[in-house]
């Protein structure tokens, strides 16, 4: 984006601000290039778009949006133009003008430069083929193959995904050729797909494809991997087709889409089945070691011979051909009139659509305004008009919209009579005359992988009614339900999007229906703030990294079938990840891998459908919600990656039930007035693979299209089994008679076994989308067929004499509730009806409820059918209580109500209008806080913990005033928040392993709580402990004798009996004053003895990850830390430190903290005793990824002592149990400093064996010196899954004995002295540190730094040692 500021002399003028898109832009395939434009202006005369044009031949410019602010005024435009021949640059300069206008303030024009465009052509340089991959056929006539091309990344952000064309040379007739985009493909790779077309007699082993861009072209051979050469085995049986070929179907006032399905029968099967161009591809439905059988389903339509199905293997030859079809439609008249009205009471504009005909219909509108769609049904008729003869039932639709100060063109459908006509609606008497929309702000968070959260302020003096946001590959639609502060007028929005490529748009419409466009890299406000461009992180094919299937070859036993699959994913994109998925689309199935961080690697445990058929089978990966096609890992991974199923435990057959006879009971029913009568149906069915367990029939009529449904089961059995059963269908009709026409409309079927289960639809995927694609499969096919059976599929009922009540039932009372708050967890709305018909007529039917229906002016739409809830007379009372969707509506919520039915089928619906003119409530006043927060579901979780996201509703701007609650089975306890948004909480690494089947979770914020979430645990092996190596003889404790008689000597370390301390009871405590605060986890002393100075120091140096032989894999240096002081009055000095490890996501926190008092502790299942003055260093870690399972992670901490006297003796002690250091002592004249460590730590919330280890200091040994001693310590952690959390083991500064150390570097003539030690103690990957005398090292910090620094330059030296 570049940004020009003019300012000009003009009086009338202040400055122009121009934001233009510059990124290179690849020429179409018109020869233009497509770039964006925008202006800001802050004049005190109000221009137009048109007001601008581009001083450049062959140029356009498209208003994408203006706004007017006061003197602000802002234009952005799309800005197309024609490329030069000569050059890639081209200088545009833009004027301001309005000729023949007097009053225009620049009768001479403004004109001003605003740079270089650049349009580039598609250069050969960069149409190259760099890397051809494997070749993949499938048994569907389709072969697939990666193509790797050369582009420039930033070019391929720039063109159309579709831009490439392809074609088969010299055999075009029997191949096609198409190149697309995999969802997990690297930026320049595509996918060729050629599709093999049936007619040939021989096709060759190879091809050359023609690839064409922008007038470029490249040529490729391509392998043919079809069965071409293959002796043939397929043995064609027979074929069955539904309805028979050669049938008439005569289209009622059901209106359903018709359709054919043919199914072909082969064993031995080795060919390809591929249709002619006018069908479909037929698919497998069933396949076993000998048999396949092929299901081709289309709409039904007149056709002739165009069905065709081929043998493809070395020859083309048809085994199926000339089904054929004819269909009669039903005829409607255009007799639809549309109006409108405005209610000045509510502000709004009602369309309004009226029809009729002659029986009832499932009505559909669809209606289109700019670029809002909605579409809303009724079967319902709003009255039975009389006046016609024959009575016609007439249809209303009533739709509500803000007034604007435009008039609204709506485009409308209306099915299915195929009307499809426009209507302009009046511009409202109350709106504003001018619009002003304005972004204030834009800001993307990270969430996770290729995922962000976008918060975007929008101020409007009309509302805002949606927003689109399209990144590609998808486009996000936002409306008010992603409000999280203020409302649509002037509100914070927040969603999530996941992405590709960082270029988007970004639009929004308003209630006038005014359309505004930015662009990523375009300046959005009057501020002159610019769009941000989405990260760019590239999760594609090349991060998947392992990939394992536990087996290829799938043998089906009829048992639980268990496939196991591992992957792994790159480092640098691991910690982004939020799911991965394993999909079969053929069955629906989905599986969810657990990421094993000991393994370093995703598991699937795969429940595989016992029905799957003999074959490759297809499936797809779901990394953060880009899918990884088969054909592209297979691309990588070669065989490996292939499912291939050799023994399938299918019979010969599949769940394919059939309707075969429909007989009426009794045909043509002629009945007197109140006669009571039985209407039903013999109904034979055939399923001879599993058998029918039960089903339902729904009847309508043409005077009553609410189904009656009726349900059925092995007891109405007339004859035959469930594999070939007569069943009989019928009901009661028990109310007065009315002449009308019943008809079977629809059967469910259901099955034996739920894993084999196909009712209603056949599933399989295509081989580019890898996404299902259901086919209907209409039971009573054979029936519309027959010449037989078809018209037994209606029965019909004559009345001898007519009641005579042509009155629909009336509204006598209609209650509802005023308003609502659809921001709150109470949304809830209650209706309460009262109908009522006179005794001498029919009465109020109670097989219809009536449906109270909601509008609102941003289309939102819900229809609610009532309860009955008592009858008094001639009078029905009914009731309906709903919780209304989050964010329903916009102002109003406008009440209809349909489906007021008498026992002779009179129809009444009052409209909002109606209720109006009748003076009853005809809206909802919708309100609509964002004070309560609601949660709507989670993240999965297991009973091992880790990491949960909460999703919900109004979380706030901030996390001020808000505090999460868990409750794991005994009550409710606070949790740490890790990230937070309006509609998005995680708590990283934040859940304690689980020991319950469920976990409740709420958020409080301003004292408001959420609802209570209950979220079930995934139940999960629990990890292995790791095995503490075996112990060798006991080591004795120091001290002669052991522990100086002060203590005793448990597990070989010193238990002392107070007030003795150290290695071996030897000394005793000292007070020290409190330590200050720094920047960094640092801490130490001075202390001031007989005019010397001694100085101690502690501090964390690295982090290093290392092999099972302790070769350092990577090593993490750490500069930055985040400080909070912790301290209140009335608790310990704390000071909180946290940072993350470089390039990862994994968080190091250090707490030091000062015991005022003495007082115990339990960790690791010991309890421990805190002298006072203690100061101890607690640290804890997150996941960490570990390269690999067997490494370990080590911490190094250095701990100094130093003298100013140069005539004193130094020396070390270090104390260890089973190779792992308990204690350090570092001497310095009569000073010590000391340190303990613990051998356990808490890991995975389970007690485990760490071991502390002597970093060698050789390279160091010049500094220590008879004046200054230092140690390294390497605190070794196993591998773990997800965090390290360690509380300390303390001791304080002692005075010291002679007992401890050795290797002395002294001064002449001295010796070394009793004296006090300042003590450190580490517990797992704590390191605490109990300090001595007087007041902290404050004075002496930066000479510590200097020390640390010195260590720093060597740490290169260092990380190449070890223990």
């Amino acid at each position: 984006m570049r940004k020009v500021c003019l300012y000009y002399s003009f009086n009338t003028i202040t400055s122009t601000s121009i934001n233009y898109r510059i990124k290179p832009t690849l020429i179409d395939e018109s020869g233009s290039c497509t770039n964006a434009i925008n202006f800001i202006v802050q004049l005190n005369y109000t221009l137009k778009d048109s007001d601008f044009k581009a001083e450049y031949l062959y140029s356009n410019l498209m208003t994408a949006n203006i706004v007017h602010d006061g003197e602000n005024q802002m234009f952005t435009f799309d800005f197309s133009y024609i490329k030069p021949s000569n050059t890639d640059y081209q200088n545009v300069t833009f004027n301001i003008t309005r000729p023949f206008d007097p009053t225009f303030p620049f009768p001479n024009g403004y004109s001003f430069p605003v740079g270089e465009f650049i349009c580039r052509n598609f250069s050969s340089a960069q149409f190259q083929i760099v890397k051809v991959g494997k070749p993949l056929a499938t048994s569907s006539g389709l072969q697939t193959q990666i193509i790797q091309f050369n582009f420039d990344p930033l070019f391929y952000q720039q063109i159309p995904l579709n831009f490439l064309r392809c074609s088969i040379l010299s055999f075009d007739s029997y191949f096609n050729c198409t190149i697309a985009k995999p969802k997990s493909g690297k930026l320049s790779q595509y996918i060729l797909v050629l599709f093999l077309y049936p007619g040939y007699t021989s096709i060759p082993s190879n091809v050359t494809v023609r690839i064409n861009v922008y007038g470029m072209t490249i040529y490729q051979s391509i392998d043919i991997k079809f069965p071409i050469d293959v002796y043939r085995s397929t043995k064609y049986l027979y074929t069955e087709s539904y309805p028979n070929s050669g049938v008439t179907i005569q289209r009622d006032y059901q209106y359903i889409d018709y359709n054919f399905i043919i199914f072909n029968y082969f064993q031995n099967f080795n060919s390809i089945l591929l249709p002619n161009i006018y069908t479909p591809h037929p698919f497998p439905v069933f396949r076993n070691e000998t048999h396949i059988v092929f299901a081709n389903e289309n709409t039904y339509y007149n056709s002739t011979g165009l069905y065709a199905t081929y043998l493809c293997d070395s020859t083309s030859d048809i085994v199926y051909e000339n089904y054929s079809s004819t269909l009669i439609g039903l005829f409607f008249e255009d007799n639809s009139i549309f109006s409108d009205y405005i209610d000045n009471e509510t502000n709004t504009v009602f369309f309004i659509a009226n029809l009729n005909y002659q029986s009832v219909l499932n009505i559909y509108l669809s209606i289109e305004v700019d670029t809002l769609r909605y579409s809303v049904s009724n079967f319902y008729p709003y009255v039975l008009d009389y006046t016609n003869n024959p009575p016609r039932f007439n249809y209303t639709f009533l739709l509500p919209f803000s007034d604007g100060p435009n008039s609204k063109q709506i485009y409308a459908k209306i099915s299915p009579y195929s009307i499809a006509k426009s209507y302009n609606l009046p511009k409202g008497p109350t709106a504003p005359a001018q619009y002003i929309s304005v972004v204030e702000s834009f800001e993307m968070r990270n969430l996770t992988g290729n995922s962000v959260v976008i918060r975007m302020r929008v101020r409007s003096n009309f509302q805002i009614m949606y927003f689109s946001f399209a990144p590609l590959p998808d486009i996000i639609n936002v409306d008010n339900r992603n409000l999280v502060d203020g409302n649509e007028f002037n509100g914070t929005y927040e969603f999530q999007c996941n992405f590709v490529i960082p270029d988007y748009l970004f639009a929004f419409v308003t209630t006038n229906f005014n359309y505004f466009r930015y662009y990523s890299g375009i300046t959005y406000n009057m501020n002159g703030d610019t769009l941000p461009s989405l990260p760019v992180i590239q999760l594609n094919i090349e991060s998947l990294t392992y990939f394992k299937f536990s087996q290829n070859n799938i043998t089906l036993d009829g048992g639980d079938n268990i496939l196991e699959l591992n992957i792994s994913l790159a480092d640098d994109i691991i910690d982004m990840i939020d799911s991965v998925k394993f999909t079969l689309p053929t069955h629906k199935k989905t599986f969810v891998a657990l990421y094993d961080q000991k393994l370093n690697l995703y598991v699937f445990n795969i429940k595989l459908p016992i029905d799957l058929n003999y074959g490759t089978l297809e499936y797809y990966l779901s990394i953060n919600n880009i899918n990884f096609e088969y054909f592209n890992i297979f691309d990588k991974y070669g065989d490996s990656a292939l499912l291939f199923v050799s023994k399938t435990y299918n019979k010969i057959g599949f769940f394919k039930p059939i309707v075969t006879e429909v007989i009426l009971l009794n045909s043509n029913l002629v009945i007197d007035q109140n006669e009571q009568i039985t209407v039903g149906w013999s109904i034979r069915i055939v399923e001879s693979y599993i058998g029918i367990s039960n089903g339902t029939v729904s009847v309508i009529s043409d005077r009553d299209y609410l189904p009656r449904v009726i349900s059925f089961n092995e007891s109405n059995l007339i004859e035959g089994d469930r594999f070939n059963g007569l069943y009989n269908i019928s009901f009661v009709l028990k109310v007065n008679c009315v002449s009308q026409t019943f008809k079977i409309a629809n059967i469910s079927l259901f099955d034996y076994d739920q894993e084999l289960n196909r009712a209603d639809y056949l599933l399989y995927s295509t081989l580019i989308q890898s996404k299902e694609l259901p086919i209907k499969y209409d039971y009573l096919s054979f029936i519309y067929g027959s010449t037989t059976y078809k018209n037994q599929l209606n029965v019909q009922l004559l009345c001898n004499s007519n009641s005579g009540d042509i009155n629909p039932p009336s509204i006598s009372s209609f209650t509802f509730s005023s308003s609502v708050d659809v921001g709150t967890l109470d949304r809830t709305v209650e209706f309460n009806l009262t109908t009522f018909e006179l005794s001498t007529e029919s009465g109020v039917s109670l097989r219809h409820h009536p449906v109270i229906h909601l509008n609102s002016e941003n289309t939102n739409h819900i229809q609610l059918t009532t309860n009955i809830v008592n009858i008094s007379g001639d009078f029905v009372n009914y009731n309906v209580k709903v919780q209304l969707p989050f964010a329903f509506g916009m102002n109003y919520i406008f009440v209809s109500v349909f489906g007021i039915v008498d026992n002779n089928l009179n129809y009444k619906a009052y409209n909002s209008l109606e209720l109006k003119n009748l003076n009853f409530k005809y809206y909802i006043k919708r309100e609509f806080s964002l004070i309560t927060p609601i949660i709507e579901h989670s993240s999965e979780l297991t009973n091992r913990g880790g990491s949960l996201t909460i999703y919900g509703k109004s979380f706030g701007l901030n996390n001020d005033n808000m505090a999460s609650y868990i409750d794991y089975g005994n009550g409710y306890e606070t949790i740490e928040l890790t990230f937070h948004s309006g509609i998005i909480l995680q708590f990283k690494n934040r859940i304690k392993p689980i020991n319950s089947n469920f976990i409740k979770f709420k958020v409080i914020r301003n004292s408001i709580s959420s609802n209570e979430f209950i979220i079930p645990v995934i139940q999960l092996p629990p990890l292995s402990t790791p095995t503490p190596t075996p112990t060798s003889a006991p080591v004795k404790c120091p001290g002669t004798p052991s522990c100086n008689n002060n203590g005793q000597c448990i597990n070989s370390i010193c238990q002392c009996n107070q007030p003795w301390y150290g290695p071996s009871c030897s000394s005793k405590t000292i007070i020290v004053p409190i330590p200050p605060a720094y920047p960094e986890p640092a801490t130490g002393t001075n202390v001031t003895t007989s005019g010397s100075l001694i100085t101690t120091s502690i501090e964390i140096i690295g982090i290093r990850e290392l092999d099972d032989i302790n070769n350092i894999v990577e090593q993490f240096n750490i500069s930055t830390w985040n400080f909070t002081d912790q301290t209140t009055p009335t608790t310990n000095p704390k000071y909180f430190y946290s940072t993350q490890i470089n390039q990862r996501s994994t968080i190091l926190n250090v707490t030091i903290e000062y015991f005022k008092q003495s007082t115990n502790i339990t960790f690791a299942n010991q309890n421990l005793f805190i002298p006072q003055s203690t100061i101890k260093f607690t640290m804890n870690l997150n996941s960490y990824r570990f390269k690999q399972p067997t490494n370990t992670l080590q911490i190094l901490m250095k701990a100094t002592i130093e003298s100013d006297q140069s005539d004193v003796c130094s020396s070390s002690g270090f104390g260890s149990v089973n190779g792992s250091i308990q204690w350090i002592k570092l001497n310095v004249g009569d000073q010590s400093l000391y340190g303990r460590f613990l051998s356990d730590g808490m890991i995975d919330n389970t007690v485990t064996p760490i071991k502390n280890v002597i970093i060698d200091q050789d390279d160091i040994d010049s500094e220590q010196n008879k004046q200054f001693r230092s140690a390294i310590v390497g605190i070794t952690i196993p591998s773990y899954s997800d965090f390290v959390d360690l509380d300390p083991d303390f001791s304080n500064l002692i005075d010291v004995g002679s007992s401890d150390t050795s290797d002395f570097i002294c001064a002449d003539k001295k010796g070394l002295s009793t004296g006090a030690i300042a003590g450190i103690v580490v517990g797992g990957v704590v390191f605490i540190a109990i300090l001595v005398g007087g007041i902290l090292f404050a004075k002496r910090y930066h000479k510590f730094r200097k020390q640390d620094l010195k260590l720093k330059k060597r740490i290169t030296k260092i990380d190449q040692l070890s223990n």
